[in-house]
């Protein structure tokens, strides 16, 4: 998944503003042990992006496992405050 949207930005997302709706294991849960958002975010924070991320359940659990990315991770109130102005949105829920 990180491949592909670093491809739609021709390979350079440094700086660029992803918008990743859906952050627990399945939805309506605050689980997100074995999320694959944890390592899409981290790997794309690790590749330069920063990140605006909403989950309606699960943005606490999502903010303690990614803390040491707190500079680049922004959690947003709702879906359409993490997409304003965003230069990309991943949606990873159902």
């Amino acid at each position: 998944m990180v491949y592909k949207i670093t491809e739609a930005f021709e390979g350079y997302i440094d700086g660029e503003v992803i918008a990743i709706l859906g952050l627990s294991f399945k939805a309506e849960t605050v689980d997100v042990r074995e999320s694959p958002s944890l390592a899409i975010i981290s790997n794309l924070v690790n590749a330069g992006a920063n990140i605006r991320a909403y989950d309606p359940k699960g943005v606490p659990e999502t903010r303690k496992a990614l803390k040491e990315y707190d500079p680049f991770v922004s959690y947003s109130s709702d879906e359409y405050d993490a997409c304003t102005g965003a230069d990309a949105v991943v949606i990873l829920t159902d």
